[in-house]
This record gives structure tokens, sequence and C-alpha cells, in this order.
């Protein structure tokens, strides 16, 4: 499928390679403490209790590095304007915490996995 130019670039590994290698570059200090990306069961394992099934997109994301640990002094915790770069655990938590406190996109949905869940917030 050809994308359109208005259409944003979804997540792909070369985008994770390049987005590692510019922090490499730039000397960020969170290169050196970035853990290691989960497996689709570990994935799974997280998501299935709470009838949540993660995205092509997002299993990208986490496969490629489960967060920073432990956070370096000094390092961003975000990864782009509130954007935190959170372990897959800690966005399930948000994601459940969230569920029920305002209109819910319907299950498998992810409205959490960024800081302040800005996409959903209750208006």
């Amino acid at each position: 499928m050809i994308q359109s130019r208005d259409e944003p670039r979804l997540l792909e590994v070369d985008l994770l390679c390049e987005l590692e290698q510019r922090w490499q570059a730039q000397g960020a200090v969170i290169t050196g403490a970035l853990r290691p990306g989960l497996t689709d069961d570990e994935m799974d394992t997280l998501t299935e209790p709470f009838g949540m099934r993660l995205p092509a997109e997002a299993r990208r994301w986490w496969g490629w590095h489960d967060d920073a640990d432990p956070q370096p002094p000094g390092a961003a915790a975000e990864v782009g304007p509130e954007r935190a770069f959170l372990p897959l655990a800690r966005a399930v938590r948000n994601a459940r915490g969230f569920r029920g406190s305002c209109e819910w996109r319907g299950a498998g949905s992810w409205p959490g996995l960024e800081a302040g869940m800005a996409a959903n917030r209750c208006e």
C-alpha cells in the first residue's frame, strides 16, 4: 500500500534504529540504560488478563526496548513532548486506570500509553 504524503509514517524498525543511533551520536545518557525489548509472549502476558491486545505498532515499540532501567540521572524521561518512555507494565496500569474514568474507545484500544493521556482527556 502506498502511503499518502498527508498520512503520518507508521512506526517501523528502521525508524527506531535511526532514533537510537541519533541518541548515541548526541551522547544521550539513556542509550546506555535501554532495557531489552519484550517478546510477543511477554507482551501478551501483561495485556491479555485485562482484555487488551497491543496493535502491531505498539508491539514494535516495546519489542525494540521496554523503557530504560534505571532511569539514569540527567536522562530525559520522555521521548517527545508529553510522551513518556514507559515500560509496558506501567502503560498497562495507566490504561487500566483510565478505562473507567470517562469515554473509552472500546476493547483493544490504547488510550493511555503516553504521559498525560492527552489524546483521551475527559472534556
